[in-house]
């Protein structure tokens, strides 16, 4: 983050808060970094890959018939 972000931010892989970013909002990641000099206010979850919720399965296309 480089720059101003309110709101929550999750990444599955890092998060880096640059010393210019500006963080309001909880951050949810494996990695997180925070430089100083890095304005920063929220909560902070580290998860590990396996605490992950598991990724939603694509939905199947419907098809409808008719009676033509």
């Amino acid at each position: 983050v480089q720059c101003a972000v309110t709101g929550n931010i999750t990444a599955r892989e890092r998060i880096e808060n640059r010393k210019s970013g500006r963080v309001m909002g909880d951050l949810v990641a494996p990695s997180i970094s925070i430089e100083d000099g890095a304005y920063f206010k929220g909560s902070i979850e580290i998860l590990r890959e396996e605490e992950w919720p598991a990724a939603p399965s694509p939905a199947l296309a419907s098809t409808a018939e008719s009676d033509e």
